[in-house]
């Protein structure tokens, strides 16, 4: 590359992929014992993009078994740690994802993201995570869980990094958003654009180190130029209700064989999921999507009035290894996995003990360059990004 000579975009670069991508040579095993033997005959879609533009997948990463939890402590492949604090979780299900570009082991990686699997891991870790417009990264070869809800896309340690995995795996289609790769040449200003923050709910019941580095963050949108409005989603509240019941229930139908087959090899926590979720009435659903309906014309009003709406990843930092967390870490990143709108988490800070937090943009179907375009302006002016693990312990 130094002496001039073309490459791939992604040449040569270290990239791994969550174990729900078919890559030939392994089982596409979804974290689960129950699945040891689910062998790929073919590539996913997504790893041909990759390795055609030269990336070298140097393998698969672990995650919370069959995407059903936030903690990636594994029965079958063991627990996964946060490289920031081995004493506390790296977030899930991509936990094994997030986990290894912080650590170094791959400059980046393909998660998956159903309710805020890839953004939640990604601000537990201090990494920039994608959840892309739905569709827009091919599913082809990607093992399913819900058929409404399952994203993939990239978790990397900058905004740039981030942009240009996507652009190698999505959708050729007219409305895939292309990356002016210009703006990572030169420090951006955030005039003209019109950052909206939720007057209720995503600001309630904060962790106080979340709130303060969340609020600085919105400060440096306004330092920046950004036009800062209040916006009303008031339906959002009710996304981690009806996010559950929509993905448990589809969960319930996709691996009623498995369940039915191989329970004994199912851990305990995904076992007794997978069969509470099993006894949810078609009224139960409908009533979820009744309800996702609602959010998603209240975020298509937003759009007429703001570019981009600002909120904490999570609520709270990572947990302690050990933990009873289940929803109260994804409950805010949950709304754009049901409106079907890109969202990205990035860096803004840490807790007085060095545990990451991460702030979230959510933007208007194939809005990627846009919400690149903010995060790569705030990343810019400060310093949050560049900071890694102590691994020397």
């Amino acid at each position: 590359l130094a002496s001039g000579d073309s490459s791939p975009m992604l040449g040569s670069i270290p990239l791994g992929v969550k174990d729900v991508v078919d890559l030939v040579g392994t089982a596409t095993t979804s974290g689960s014992a129950a699945l040891e033997d689910n062998w790929a005959v073919c590539d996913a879609t997504l790893i041909t993009s990759l390795e055609t533009e030269g990336a070298a997948i140097v393998g698969k990463q672990n995650m919370h078994e069959l995407g059903l939890g936030v903690t990636t402590d594994n029965l079958r492949f063991g627990r996964c740690l946060n490289p920031w604090n081995l004493d506390h979780i790296p977030g899930g299900s991509s936990g094994g994802s997030a986990a290894a570009v912080a650590a170094g082991l791959a400059l980046a990686s393909i998660g998956g993201d159903s309710g805020a699997s890839i953004r939640m891991p990604a601000s537990f870790n201090n990494l920039v995570g994608l959840k892309p417009t739905h569709g827009l990264i091919p599913s082809d070869g990607v093992w399913t869980g819900t058929w409404s809800l399952d994203s993939t896309g990239p978790i990397t340690r900058t905004v740039e990094d981030n942009a240009l995995v996507l652009q190698a795996v999505a959708r050729p289609a007219k409305k895939t958003p292309r990356v002016d790769y210009r703006l990572f040449n030169r420090t951006q200003d955030l005039q003209g654009k019109t950052i909206g923050v939720p007057d209720s709910y995503f600001f309630e019941d904060l962790d106080s180190e979340v709130a303060s580095a969340v609020d600085a963050a919105i400060a440096t949108f306004e330092e920046l130029g950004a036009r800062v409005i209040e916006v009303s989603v008031p339906s959002a509240r009710y996304a981690v209700d009806a996010g559950a019941v929509i993905s448990w229930s589809e969960y319930a139908t996709s691996q009623a064989s498995l369940l039915r087959k191989a329970s004994s090899q199912l851990g305990e926590d995904v076992r007794a999921l997978l069969e509470v979720s099993s006894t949810h009435l078609a009224s139960d659903y409908l009533a979820a999507q009744q309800a996702r309906t609602k959010m998603v014309r209240e975020y298509q009003d937003a759009w007429r009035c703001v570019d981009a709406i600002v909120t904490p990843t999570s609520s709270i930092p990572p947990p302690t290894v050990g933990s009873k967390v289940m929803l109260e870490v994804a409950k805010l990143a949950r709304i754009a996995s049901l409106t079907g709108e890109p969202a990205l988490s990035v860096p803004c800070g840490f807790t007085k003990n060095g545990l990451p937090i991460g702030v979230h943009l959510q933007g208007p179907q194939f809005a990627e360059p846009l919400l690149y375009e903010i995060a790569y302006a705030y990343q810019e002016t400060t310093t949050w990004h560049k900071a890694r693990p102590n691994l020397a312990d």
